[in-house]
């Protein structure tokens, strides 16, 4: 058995219209503002907003949980045997 080499030729049928097709170009939104080189879209807003809101509260935050138990360890009497609820 020997495989012969298959030649293909694109045929569409008459009543298709993708011959006269001239250019495909992809759908690219509007919705960015234009901030030097970088396009700057909406998203882009909402994100930096989380951001910005979460890391003010970790850095107002940072040192709590061991400062609260650096407390209850001085009110208990923590000497590293027991355990603390």
């Amino acid at each position: 058995m020997t495989a012969t080499p298959k030649t293909s030729s694109l045929q569409y049928p008459q009543e298709c219209d993708s011959k006269r097709i001239q250019a495909v170009s992809v759908y690219q939104p509007r919705m960015a503002t234009q901030i030097g080189q970088f396009k700057v879209r909406l998203y882009h807003l909402v994100f930096l907003a989380a951001y910005a809101f979460i890391g003010t509260q970790v850095i107002a935050t940072i040192g709590e949980p061991y400062r609260l138990f650096l407390e209850k360890a001085d009110r208990e009497g923590f000497q590293g045997t027991k355990k603390l609820n």
